[in-house]
């Protein structure tokens, strides 16, 4: 498994550097970097994209991409030390994309990786797409040759990787046969332990071991990717102050929710995440995004973000409806649906429509008072100008109680609808100049509730509203998902097709919501959704959420980041999230 011979003296060692064929590197050298990450297209990354988070008692330096704007925590540093790299799809979330002559530099401080500090083991792991790796590399920083030349190499070629530690002067170098990687995600583990051995690892596979100098890890704190003729995607990259367990590094390796990334919103602050996101794209390109910012236990607020990069990033903008505080509890808004209807006035083409209710103390879902709540509307000429007064919009039966009131009582419409005692979870679209506006029709009954999803439309801009029909109902159409209930319909367009997305429901189940269902519409303006001849609905794709989740959102121009999917995770901090599935409908 050795390679190359280590020379003993620098002349002779740069020759041997200078004459193998790689592109790839990674080292650790000395000194402290300035934080400055001000590249033009970096798409606005903060100057610090570093995070500094601990497994235990084991502090770890962590380096992810996954959000536009993302401070450090504790001394945790990244910077661009040379050329121009920018975001891109990578592992998971975003990675960093090099071209030939990028260089980018991290440093912990906490780690402190160097010589003063008995640094004796390291492990370095992150996820690489390499595209070209062909070419020489110059190692710059490296240390002094009276400090024995420390410090951590990976080198690559068309047949394998090359990994040094220690000092020169000994054959040091670490080859592991890597074929068939380009352009595919590989996650690459390296481990060191001075005066003992050094491996590597691949997918979180053992590949081989080797001996490591005296100096191995004598070594300072910034940390290299990149050279003068690499090309690839580096993300997730991690470092301990420790050897991890061959446990640990398979899992480690392990891709979870692979194909699936969580969209970070840039400057949101919502402590407890958000979800039931809502995007439409205007006609200049730009990506708009409405959705709930959680602060648990107590409030819920509808929040507006967008993006000019086809989905790749998204940055708030601010709060459109906050949730505040009465003597009886919190108002809280949530669910919002962003909806752009050309037809109408230029002031009013904008429309939002969400969930409005009263929570009391304690703030737990049995202290949802929906007999105080509605559908509620408001409208603007721009999503991030000034949007109107809130209306109260729809309600249900004889809801809300007094003295509340709303614009239009939808249950008292037709006799389908006599049953539904209040609306929820809004959705709708513009489709031949008519606007549709599904919802939850909720059928109370002591602690049972049924959820009806039933579409309505107006076809003079919400002068009055009509009824169309019920699109599920659970008693005759849940079991057919291994369900009870439905919840989060959302109603979408691609390449002029309408279809309706929808999470069925189990409250018995330990993960009550289940994914996301797609149904095609037969004809959207007679409210027929495409069934087979025995009545089961036809069910163009199924996506499992991995956790609880599944109320999405969707807009053909969100480029290849596809649906965007809801999930909950309650041992996570924050619980709430919103993922790019990067599928479209079709």
């Amino acid at each position: 498994m050795n390679g190359a011979q280590a020379p003993a003296d620098k002349k002779s060692r740069n020759a041997l550097l200078y004459s193998v064929t790689f592109t790839f590197a990674l080292f650790l050298t000395l000194g402290l970097l300035d934080t400055n990450f001000g590249v033009g297209n970096i798409h606005r990354v903060a100057d610090r994209m570093a995070q500094l988070i601990a497994y235990g008692d084991q502090q770890v330096g962590y380096y992810t991409f996954d959000t536009g704007l993302m401070s450090s925590v504790g001394d945790a540093h990244f910077a661009v030390a040379e050329g121009v790299p920018s975001l891109t799809e990578g592992v998971k979330g975003r990675g960093i994309r090099l071209k030939p002559g990028d260089v980018i530099r991290a440093s912990s401080d906490r780690l402190k990786l160097s010589y003063r500090h008995n640094v004796h083991e390291v492990t370095i792991a992150f996820w690489a797409k390499i595209i070209e790796i062909d070419g020489g590399l110059i190692f710059r920083n490296t240390d002094t040759r009276d400090r024995g030349y420390r410090g951590f190499a990976l080198i690559g070629n068309s047949a394998s990787l090359e990994f040094w530690a220690g000092g020169i002067g000994e054959d040091l170098w670490l080859r592991c046969p890597f074929r068939n990687y380009r352009n595919e995600w590989r996650h690459i583990t390296l481990t060191s332990r001075r005066n003992q051995v050094k491996q590597i690892f691949i997918d979180g596979e053992f590949c081989g071991q080797d001996r490591v100098g005296p100096k191995g890890l004598e070594t300072t704190q910034n940390f290299f990717f990149g050279g003068p003729k690499f090309s690839g995607v580096i993300d997730e990259l991690k470092i301990w102050k420790r050897i991890l367990s061959p446990y640990e590094i398979a899992k480690e390796a392990q891709l979870e929710d692979k194909g699936m990334w969580e969209i970070r919103i840039s400057g949101d602050t919502s402590p407890d995440g958000v979800f039931d996101s809502s995007i439409v794209y205007d006609s200049a390109g730009t990506g708009w995004m409405v959705y709930t910012g959680a602060d648990l236990p107590r409030y819920t607020h509808i929040n507006l973000a967008k993006s000019t990069n086809k989905g790749l990033t998204w940055e708030y903008v601010k709060t459109l409806f906050s949730s505040y505080d009465t003597d009886k509890g919190v108002w809280r808004n949530e669910a919002p649906e962003l909806v752009y209807d050309p037809t109408d006035d230029p002031a009013k083409q904008w429309k939002l429509f969400w969930h409005k209710y009263l929570v009391a103390p304690p703030y737990q879902s049995k202290d949802q008072k929906f007999n105080f709540g509605w559908i509620a509307y408001s409208e603007a000429f721009a999503p991030d100008g000034e949007w109107s007064e809130e209306e109260r919009y729809f309600g249900g039966g004889n809801l809300p109680q007094q003295p509340y009131n709303t614009k239009f009582y939808l249950s008292q419409t037709n006799p389908d609808l006599f049953g539904i005692t209040y609306y929820s979870e809004p959705t709708g679209i513009v489709k031949d100049g008519v606007l549709y506006v599904a919802m939850i029709g909720n059928i109370v009954n002591g602690e049972n509730t049924k959820k009806k999803v039933v579409l309505f439309e107006t076809k003079d801009h919400g002068a009055h509203w009509n009824y169309i029909s019920t699109l599920l109902d659970p008693h005759t159409d849940a079991a057919q998902f291994d369900a009870n209930n439905f919840t989060a319909p959302s109603l979408e367009v691609e390449a002029g097709k309408v279809y309706l997305f929808i999470t069925p429901e189990d409250r018995n189940s330990p993960i009550p919501h289940k994914g996301l269902m797609i149904i095609p519409f037969e004809n959207i303006a007679t409210g027929k959704l495409s069934r087979d001849r025995y009545g089961n609905l036809l069910i163009l794709k199924k996506m499992e959420s991995g956790l609880s989740g599944g109320q999405s959102t969707y807009d053909e121009r969100n480029g290849k980041w596809g649906i965007i999917m809801s999930r909950v995770n309650p041992g996570a901090q924050p619980m709430f999230g919103i993922y790019s599935t990067r599928q479209r409908i079709e």
